[in-house]
């Protein structure tokens, strides 16, 4: 796998110097190509030290992305992924199904959201309750009763 940064000619409209835009083209295979634009343009009047920084910008994102493509082949999940919660994972994937199974997904998710409160994750949740319930239990099993004979 294979990512380029590659500087795209836009079409002038009347002005002498061409505007570029700055894209990834991503090879996975030789027959299965992907374009992603990243929304950087370089313009004929921005100056050198500009042209620069939204070079090194898109770096930055080919990195980035390079990371995110290698995590995928190794079947690690992104950061992006992982921070986005349980719920909106659960969401993503009942979003994906179809047909009855989608509608006994769409009745966990809404029991989901009952259970858990605004503002608190259910993660967030359950790690509260065990580090609540782990000291208890800690100090239960350490300290056990002496049998006096």
């Amino acid at each position: 796998m294979k990512v380029h940064l590659r500087k795209r000619k836009l079409g002038n409209k009347g002005s002498g110097k061409p505007r570029y835009t700055l894209c990834l083209d991503i090879y996975y295979s030789k027959s299965k190509r992907k374009r992603e634009f990243l929304g950087l343009y370089l313009e004929p009047n921005d100056t050198k030290q500009t042209r620069l920084d939204k070079i090194r910008l898109a770096e930055n994102y080919k990195a980035k992305r390079l990371l995110e493509l290698a995590n995928e082949e190794m079947g690690l999940p992104s950061k992006e992924k992982m921070e986005r919660g349980f719920i909106k994972y659960f969401e993503d994937k009942m979003n994906k199904r179809e047909g009855n199974s989608q509608t006994a997904w769409r009745n966990t998710y809404i029991h989901i959201k009952r259970f858990q409160p605004k503002g608190i994750e259910l993660i967030q949740r359950f790690t509260n309750l065990v580090k609540m319930i782990l000291p208890l239990h800690t100090y239960c099993c350490i300290f056990k009763p002496m049998k006096i004979k």
